[in-house]
């Protein structure tokens, strides 16, 4: 269900980590770009080439990236925002503000283009399409870079890109889109001249993490897994400066509820330096808080969650769409890597704990310190400053 406005922050680090899994330690390099968010009330963003209107994902409260009206949010052309040649390969880039995994009907992501300053919906052509994916926390925003052909036979002149978010979830399900999708759309500008097609280069960031893929030690390929219905753990990211972010979380399947604790920078513009959810699938209500660098006081708010779902990997159907690839050393034991063409995931082979999360672009999460079970259940107890909330915010 839908959440408060958010901030965005890109951290970049490029140096070699060792990251304790449990008993186990792992080596990795990292360069890479990770998307650290905060609550959002748009689900998907055009941000090259730019939306209609901006897409503002840096200042709370902004609701231009939320739009449910087919095809581009009720919003009227204005003048193009980048230029493209017919036949050309480009990249375009845009954000999926909300995770709203639905297993059931898993959903997708899908960029559109169709001449014109006003076409219908039907009048799109789409030419590019990304799988949804189960991020496991609604609250996290991913940024994808996409490359598309702009198709050979469009005349020069406006037209327009359409970018959507088709979740399928029915909790996000709105009078006139049942199938629960979000909207945006681009203007453009389809040039005279040819464009060149060339493939887009190989992802080198992939390439090293798998760099050390080992055979199977059996002839049985694994299927899928699904991870322990009790445990908690952190996952590390660093910035350029040296700065460590921290995600602290426990996940009980047992119960349905999940306790996330993101902190460090997680939102420059506005001094947010912790962002804590405490999820209660059973009541489907979920509490917010905001802790802030400077005099700002604290706040905690209720949201509306989507439906629970299991952490698994393969072919279970909660992770619908992917695939084995390959065994890769953790420490002394392994990790099996799983991939549905876009993330990149992998889970140890005994335990099916999560060891590291991959996406196309860079990002990147790596779990440490993960053990079975929950230690201290207090972790679940809603903070004092929540109580009494009763009013669940929505964006619809």
């Amino acid at each position: 269900m839908c959440s408060h406005p958010s901030q965005l922050t890109l951290i970049n680090k490029n140096s070699r980590g060792s990251m304790n899994m449990g008993t186990s330690t792992v080596l990795v390099t990292l360069s890479m770009v990770l998307v650290m968010a905060s609550l959002a009330s748009g689900h998907i963003c055009a941000l090259h080439p730019v939306q209609r209107g901006g897409a503002n994902v840096s200042i709370p409260g902004d609701p231009s990236c939320y739009k449910r009206t087919a095809p581009c949010g009720a919003t009227s052309h204005g003048p193009p925002s980048a230029t493209y040649a017919p036949g050309s390969i480009v990249e375009v880039n845009f954000q999926q503000a909300l995770n709203h995994w639905y297993y059931e009907k898993p959903g997708h992501l899908d960029v559109a283009i169709a001449s014109g300053n006003s076409p219908s919906d039907s009048a799109f052509t789409v030419i590019g399409t990304l799988p949804d994916f189960p991020a496991h926390d609604q609250v996290w925003q991913t940024n994808f870079t996409m490359s598309v052909t702009i198709p050979a036979s469009m005349s020069p002149g406006a037209a327009v890109m359409r970018f959507r978010y088709v979740a399928n979830n029915p909790d996000e399900a709105v009078k006139g889109n049942p199938d629960a999708i979000f909207y945006n759309c681009a203007d453009v500008l389809i040039s005279a001249a040819a464009g060149k097609t060339q493939a887009p280069a190989a992802d080198a960031r992939l390439a090293e993490l798998l760099a050390d893929g080992q055979p199977l030690a059996s002839t049985a390929t694994p299927t899928g897994c699904e991870a322990p219905k009790q445990f908690e753990g952190v996952s590390i990211q660093a910035e350029g400066t040296g700065a460590i972010l921290r995600r602290a979380y426990a996940y009980d399947a047992v119960n349905q509820r999940v306790f996330v604790d993101r902190r460090g920078t997680i939102a420059s513009d506005s001094n947010i330096v912790r962002e804590a959810t405490w999820t209660d699938y059973h009541a489907m209500k979920q509490w917010v808080l905001f802790e802030y660098a400077d005099s700002t006081p604290s706040v905690c708010e209720l949201y509306g969650p989507d439906a629970f779902y299991a952490w698994t990997y393969g072919d279970k159907p909660e992770s619908a769409g992917q695939t084995f690839e390959e065994q890769v050393p953790v420490g002394a034991s392994l990790a099996n890597v799983w991939s549905n063409g876009v993330f990149w995931w992998a889970s140890e082979a005994e335990s099916c704990l999560p060891v590291w999360k991959y996406h196309l672009n860079g990002a990147m999460e790596l779990f440490t310190n993960t053990s079975i079970g929950i230690a201290d259940p207090s972790v679940f107890d809603i903070p004092s400053i929540c109580n009494g909330l009763v009013q669940m915010k929505r964006c619809s």
